[in-house]
Formats: structure tokens, sequence, C-alpha cells
């Protein structure tokens, strides 16, 4: 135990000067602690300062990391927010508070750009050679090595990387195999982003399209026409089984969400010439309706 009067102690100065004296015991043996007895004000005041601009800084600076971070694929369990373009701009909608709000006047989920992976190492992207047909390619952004992929006929030109940056899935019509070219047929493909092997994992004959990949990266959620609707359905890539989430709702441009119980999405099941932002559970229940509005949607992800 140390003495009390071993401790050292603060006494505020008494001469008007802008310090306080450290008053500190002898040390056992006899010999002077080292240091100087006398601290500055402005040294106390610049310290806490310092630590308050650093929380200041954090609190500024983490929402817009977490936003660039879903926008390139890296997400974390704790999102709680959904993030879908329009026409010229970008929207966010609380999940807790319903507030649907315009972020930029931009549309950043435009699936017609290119796409980082979510360790910022790769860059998967479509080149048009005509009005249908295009290229699919991953680009290593450290060696600036260029793998393609293949041609195909694309509908709707979505790409989703999985959670490892090792793979990435999208929807087509494979040319290169001389696929039929009818646009009714699409099917889920998943390339290997570093050989560039490429795996079928759709053969319905259906359009299956949109597709979005579990956290685990073990399954992917989809649009598909198989019911003669678009609803959303579930793949497992191991046994490339698939059921539907639900038969209450249509389903486009699915986003699976980072904890895996929610799937955000577009639908416009209710009527109205607009699709609105919708999400639902995993197994199916809690659907919820989260937009109420005219613009046109395009693109979902989750965000902070």
């Amino acid at each position: 135990m140390i003495d009390q009067a071993e401790k050292p102690q603060i006494r505020i100065k008494d001469d008007g000067e802008s310090a306080f004296d450290l008053v500190l015991p002898k040390r056992k043996n006899g010999e002077k602690w080292k240091g100087r007895r006398h601290v500055s004000w402005r040294l106390l005041v610049l310290i806490v300062v310092s630590i308050l601009l650093s929380f200041a800084l954090g609190y500024l600076v983490t929402p817009l990391s977490h936003l660039l971070a879903s926008l390139t694929g890296t997400t974390t369990a704790h999102a709680n927010k959904v993030i879908y373009s329009d026409y010229g701009s970008t929207r966010v909608v609380d999940l807790a508070t319903g507030q649907d709000d315009v972020y930029t006047n931009a549309a950043l989920l435009d699936p017609t750009r290119p796409l980082v992976s979510p360790d910022g190492a790769r860059i998967a992207y479509w080149t048009k050679t005509n009005d249908r047909l295009s290229d699919l390619w991953i680009s290593d952004v450290k060696t600036q090595t260029v793998i393609p992929i293949g041609t195909f006929y694309v509908v709707y030109p979505k790409l989703a990387w999985s959670a490892d940056s090792k793979q990435i899935a999208f929807a087509a019509i494979n040319q290169s195999a001389g696929d039929s070219a009818s646009f009714e047929s699409e099917e889920l493909f998943v390339a290997d982003a570093t050989a560039g092997a490429l795996r079928q994992v759709t053969h319905n004959g259906y359009s299956d399209e949109q597709p979005s990949w579990s956290p685990d990266g073990k399954k992917l959620v989809y649009a598909s026409l198989e019911d003669g609707y678009h609803r959303l359905h579930i793949l497992d890539l191991d046994t490339l089984q698939s059921h539907i989430v639900s038969t209450a709702c249509f389903g486009f441009v699915p986003a699976w969400s980072p904890d895996g119980t929610l799937i955000a999405f577009h639908s416009n099941h209710e009527g109205g010439t607009t699709d609105q932002v919708y999400v639902i559970n995993v197994d199916g229940s809690g659907l919820r309706r989260l937009t109420n509005n005219d613009f046109h949607k395009e693109g979902i992800a989750w965000v902070f």
C-alpha cells in the first residue's frame, strides 16, 4: 500500500501566475524525484483541446468512410440504412425512422459503373461491343493486369463482388458458349477473380438476374421469372438448389444486409408507376415498405 503522504499532490499557486505546483514526495531511498515541478496551464488546455478534436474528427470522418465502404462492397454487421439511386441523385433511407433524404446529386449506384472489389485490389467492368453484346473484364489495380471473363448478352449489367473479393456474380446470356440471345433466359454466373474461371450456377431457362451475395459467400439472392413473376429467390452455391423468399411481393435489384438477416429490394407489387424500396427477412417474414415517392429506383446497397 502507498502511504497517502507519499502520493504526488497538486497545489494551486496563489501568486497570480498561470501555473500550479506538483508536489512530489521524497523517495524512500532519499533520492529526489526527477522532473519539473511546474506544469503550465497552457499545456494542460492544449492536451484537452487535442483530445476533444480527435473525438470530433472521428464522428465526422466515420460516416463518410462507412458510405464509401458500402459502395465498394465493404460493409459491417451494423448497417442500418439503405441507399438507392434515382434519376440524377442518390438517396438514403433510415430503417429506424423512415427518413428518406438526398445524399448527393449523383447516381452513385448506376449499374453500368465499374465495381471495385471490397479489398480494393480489383475492378470489374463491362465494355459494350454493340447494343446488347458486352465483354466482362477484371483488372488488377496494382499490376494493371486485365483478365477477360467472356462475351455476353446483358440486359441488366449489375455486378456483385463476394465479401472476400475472390468471386464476382452477374446475370447474362453466355455468347461465348453459343447460347441463344433470348432475353427471357438470362442465367447466373460466378467468375473467379484471379483465374477468370467461369461457372454457370442456374440452368432453368427463365430470366435470373441481379444477384447479391450473402455475407458468408455461400448463397446468392436474385430476381427470377421462374414462377412467372419477378420474385426474390435464394440459391445455395454448394447444392445449386434455390427457393422463393416470398410470394407476397415482386422483387428487383436485391441487396443482402451485412448481418445476413435482411434483404433490401425494389418492387411495384402494391401498384403505381414506379418501384418502391422494401426490406424483408431472409426467411420471408417481416415485409416492410421504406419509401413512398415517384422517383425511378436504380441500384441499392446497405450503409450506416
